[in-house]
């Protein structure tokens, strides 16, 4: 993504986090016309079994019918996805045990993001965890953390490294968030500027987030 004007490209605006209009436009604009994770296939092995699930405001559920198909609600699917990739530090030196001769992606690091409330990560060791947001009005979302092991089987490790990334980096970013949240309904707020790398790509580069953005302004209309 190229910047080509001279003027600094913005964050957006306080009203997009904090104006429950905006809210209920994204109901719309966001929520009812795009694929939403509702769970994980592993809750619905039977037939008959069911979980409910709630998406900004509107109570649902999926099911597995007697013919072995899962039933939820219609939905109009608009897919958007991000993929960053980034350098992993010395395997060596992770918290965590590697078999650094497993397959020859176990240093691999990779995000993905699927518009607008899910996001996986790959960390070395061929580890994925999953974050889901589930909005609940214009001042609350409720995280739901997973992770995954192959085929399922039982983990201390992961447990363990499950644990510490609630304990740190989801402890701190719900505070960052919170935090946050408190500034943008502060009159002295003003958006600040994005750093781009005019490349489109770069570790340091805010590319990501600007798309995100745009996402955010078309999906209300604005």
């Amino acid at each position: 993504m190229r910047n080509v004007s001279n003027e600094p490209v913005r964050s957006l605006a306080a009203h997009y986090s904090v104006d429950p209009a905006v809210f209920d436009l994204a109901r719309d604009g966001v929520f009812g016309r795009t694929w939403q994770f509702a769970g994980h296939v592993s809750s619905l092995e039977q037939s008959g079994n069911y979980f409910s699930f709630t998406i900004a405001g509107e109570n649902l559920f999926c099911i597995r019918g007697e013919d072995g198909r899962l039933r939820t609600f219609d939905i109009q699917p608009q897919g958007y996805c991000l993929r960053h990739t980034a350098e992993s530090q010395a395997l060596d030196k992770m918290s965590y045990p590697i078999d650094p001769n497993a397959n020859e992606h176990t240093g691999d690091v990779s995000t993905g993001y699927l518009w607008p409330c899910f996001s996986f990560q790959v960390y070395p060791g061929n580890t994925l965890n999953t974050y889901h947001w589930q909005p609940v009005d214009v001042d609350h979302v409720i995280v739901w953390c997973g992770w995954f092991t192959i085929d399922g089987a039982e983990s201390e490790v992961i447990r363990k490294l499950a644990v510490q990334d609630r304990e740190t980096t989801v402890e701190e970013d719900v505070r960052l968030v919170e935090s946050a949240q408190r500034g943008m309904n502060s009159r002295a707020y003003s958006p600040g500027p994005l750093v781009i790398d005019p490349s489109g790509h770069g570790v340091n580069s805010e590319h990501a987030l600007h798309t995100l953005q745009e996402w955010i302004r078309e999906a209300v209309g604005e």
